[in-house]
């Protein structure tokens, strides 16, 4: 068990930053996620604006699920002229088309820069779909959207795992006897370290935690806390 959990949190803590990338051209427009780049690319010889990009966040599978959860309540990828015959039926049963591209990408922007109106709505869509898919028993379905809540949720929350200063930080969390720290290096998560010990024991690390990182710390106590239990 404390291997898995060690092998688990180690994964977390050196996963590379991802961005969402939300596209717009002339007949189509996407969400999706890439690792690093520019929101422009060149296209036979001409610059053409391809895409805004939010983030970092770390943790691509929460991203991921993110994405889903977008996908599912605002379908920017039925928004496009250029579709196949089942494409086209499925933006039927939608309700969406070419002229519903502009009002799904302003929504998908504003959800993914935080607006609290945007959010909740995304959110209360997703939940209808989740209860409803309950109600017929489709529990898989159910499970499956519920996960992307939890993705949608991580998003848009503050993220700690990476930021912009540069340089050397340790960070601290403490919770049930659980002592976790984490290497902070130029902005990222270069390892991190768990052992049991006695709050007193803590105090001082804890004291010395920079203030924006103390809840991310606290949280990851908690779980570590939780999945030794």
């Amino acid at each position: 068990m404390i291997a898995w959990l060690s092998a688990f949190l180690f994964t977390q803590a050196v996963e590379v930053p991802i961005y969402l990338r939300l596209t717009e051209r002339s007949a189509s427009a996407s969400l999706s996620i890439v690792h690093e780049g520019s929101p422009s690319v060149v296209h036979e010889g001409s610059t053409e604006a391809v895409g805004r990009l939010f983030g970092p966040y770390l943790g691509g599978h929460k991203a991921r699920l993110a994405v889903a959860a977008l996908h599912r309540v605002l379908p920017l990828a039925y928004a496009g002229d250029r579709m196949t015959g089942s494409e086209r039926d499925m933006a039927r049963v939608l309700g969406v088309s070419h002229a519903s591209r502009a009002e799904l990408v302003s929504a998908v922007t504003a959800v993914l820069s935080r607006e609290p109106v945007a959010v909740a709505a995304a959110r209360e869509g997703l939940v209808a779909r989740r209860d409803g898919a309950a109600a017929n028993l489709l529990f898989e379905l159910a499970a499956q959207i519920q996960a992307e809540i939890d993705g949608l949720d991580w998003v848009v929350a503050p993220q700690r795992a990476t930021v912009a200063a540069a340089g050397r930080v340790d960070v601290h969390g403490w919770a049930d006897g659980v002592l976790v720290g984490f290497l902070v290096r130029d902005g990222r998560l270069h390892g991190w370290t768990q052992r049991h010990c006695d709050e007193a024991t803590a105090a001082a690390l804890l004291a010395a935690t920079p203030g924006p990182w103390q809840d991310f710390a606290r949280r990851n106590a908690e779980l570590a806390a939780r999945l030794l239990a």
